[in-house]
């Protein structure tokens, strides 16, 4: 069974070779440049999103607020309750489509910081599971 695009595909078959004639420069990737450009905008934002959020729930402190640990590569952010399972079973559909790490940092930035978390570093996220 074809899809949508593929039988399109089929009955447009000279609409790819009109579009490249249409942006010339494609091919020899003029518009690589744009996209790589793009991508190092959305890191930009996503690496301020992510300390934004570790200094929100680090008590205005991008660190862990048991030890004070501050390097953001081995930060996390920690559900207070341990309800972190409980949150993405409810949340199946969010969860399958990839909410965790940036998204979810997104997402908490966007919804106003809700309660229920913390800034650990992994060492005291873990220490704190052994418990």
């Amino acid at each position: 069974m074809d899809t949508y695009q593929e039988k399109w595909r089929k009955n447009h078959p000279d609409y790819q070779k009109k579009w490249l004639l249409e942006h010339p420069g494609y091919k020899e990737g003029k518009n690589k440049n744009n996209i790589s450009k793009a991508r190092e905008q959305r890191t930009a934002i996503d690496n301020i999103t992510k300390y934004t959020v570790f200094k929100h729930y680090g008590n205005g402190k991008c660190a862990c607020i048991k030890c004070g640990f501050d390097n953001i590569k081995a930060l996390s952010l920690d559900h207070i309750n341990n309800d972190g399972a409980k949150i993405r079973r409810e949340q199946t559909k969010l969860y399958k489509r990839g909410l965790v790490g940036k998204a979810l940092y997104r997402k908490l930035y966007l919804a106003g910081y809700p309660e229920g978390y913390q800034t650990l570093c992994m060492n005291c996220q873990f220490l704190k599971r052994e418990r």
